[in-house]
């Protein structure tokens, strides 16, 4: 749930940028922390520099985790034809074959849309999260933890909702 305030933009700036920019206000020290030098240089340069200190994260997450998908896609049928030849010693051409008797196009496209969503909920729950850390290394420690379950509920929850989204 995207919270009331000033979303710039979903997929690019999706964060609270209204409670992002009290953060920064709030502790100096934190830009330092969180942001390299070159783009807290950026950030100085923009008139208004909190969009574009969450939109990294937010875009690696939906670049890198469906490559993520597609480099497991491609060792599970590498697996799959190694574990063939081992255990019942089906030959490449006759594992080829049978892959190719049931393959669907359908099956790459859903797992990579599966990827690129959590691919975005991920790091926008993240960065929610860690905008919002107060306490020091304790606020650290519980918004870490908080996070990691809004993140596993999430993802959980998306999963479940997938197949009847998707498959019927």
């Amino acid at each position: 749930m995207i919270p009331e305030g000033n979303v710039i933009g979903v997929g690019i700036d999706a964060v609270d940028v209204d409670r992002f920019r009290v953060v920064l206000g709030r502790r100096r020290g934190f830009a330092e922390r969180v942001f390299t030098a070159a783009e807290r240089a950026e950030a100085a340069a923009r008139h208004d520099p909190v969009p574009g200190l969450a939109a990294p994260r937010l875009i690696a997450g939906i670049i890198t985790t469906p490559l993520l998908v597609g480099i497991a896609n491609v060792a599970g049928c590498i697996a799959g034809l190694l574990a063939a030849r081992a255990t019942v010693g089906l030959g490449p051409d006759a594992f080829l074959f049978g892959a190719r008797l049931f393959w669907h196009n359908w099956d790459l496209f859903y797992s990579l849309m599966k990827g690129l969503v959590f691919g975005f909920i991920i790091p926008l729950i993240s960065v929610y999260m860690g905008f919002g850390t107060r306490g020091g290394a304790e606020g650290v420690g519980r918004a870490t933890t908080t996070s990691v379950v809004f993140m596993i509920i999430s993802v959980l929850v998306l999963d479940a909702l997938f197949p009847p989204l998707f498959l019927n």
